[in-house]
C-alpha cells in the first residue's frame, strides 16, 4: 500500500516456465518498458502464444462483471473500489479485444477517438472518484486497510460527493460496457 493505494490485485509473479508461452492479455509486455527492475537480469525474453480466444473471454467476462450490478450495487467500500477499478480498465480490454497491447494510462486517450463524452461518463466519474479517494496515511489508523479509510474519514462532504456519483455510475458503466460489446462485434472481434 505505500507503494499504490489503490491496489487491489497485490503482486503479479511471472515465472521463466510462463514466459515460454505466454499470453499478452496476462500482462501486457508494453507494461515492461514502465517499469523498474528491483532484482536479477533486466533482459527478459517471452515467447508470445496466440490468445485471441482469451481475450474476447476477458472482455465478455467483463460485461458479466457490469451485468451483476444492474441488480445489486456494490456494497461496501472495498467492493466499490473494484468496481471503480474495473471501469478503468474497460479501456484496455476494449483494445485488448482487438489485438492492441498498451499501458493503461495511454488507453483513455485512444478510447476517446471511438466512443462520446457521454458514453465515457463512467470513465471521467471513477477518474475524479480515484484521483480523490483519501490517502491512507493522512488518517491516524490502526486499522489493517485502507479500504476502510473512507469510514473514519473526516472529509464527509468528499463522501457525499462520491455517495451522488455512484448513483448513476453502475448504469452508465453497464451501458458503456454494452456499447463497447456492440461495437466489437460490428467490427467482429467477438
Amino acid at each position: 500500500f505505500n507503494l499504490d493505494q489503490h491496489q487491489l490485485h497485490g503482486c503479479f509473479i511471472i515465472t521463466e516456465e510462463e514466459m515460454k508461452s505466454f499470453p499478452k492479455l496476462f500482462f501486457p509486455l508494453e507494461i515492461f518498458s514502465y517499469s523498474t527492475c528491483i532484482k536479477g537480469n533486466k533482459e527478459l525474453i517471452f515467447k508470445i502464444r496466440e490468445d485471441s480466444l482469451e481475450r474476447k473471454k476477458l472482455f465478455l467476462d467483463f460485461i458479466k462483471y457490469f451485468e451483476i450490478f444492474s441488480k445489486k450495487k456494490p456494497n461496501n467500500s472495498m467492493e466499490w473500489k473494484k468496481f471503480y477499478h474495473m471501469i478503468l480498465m474497460l479501456p484496455t480490454i476494449y483494445f485488448q479485444a482487438k489485438g492492441k497491447f498498451m499501458y493503461k494510462k495511454f488507453s483513455f486517450k485512444l478510447i476517446e477517438k471511438e466512443f462520446t463524452e457521454e458514453e465515457l461518463s463512467p470513465i471521467k466519474k471513477a477518474t475524479w472518484i480515484m484521483n480523490h479517494w483519501p490517502k491512507y496515511k493522512q488518517i491516524k489508523n490502526p486499522l489493517p486497510s485502507p479500504f476502510i479509510t473512507p469510514f473514519f474519514s473526516k472529509n464527509k462532504k468528499l463522501f457525499k460527493n462520491i455517495h451522488r456519483v455512484n448513483q448513476s455510475i453502475v448504469e452508465e458503466a453497464i451501458n458503456l460496457s454494452n456499447i463497447m460489446k456492440n461495437k466489437l462485434e460490428r467490427e467482429h472481434y467477438l
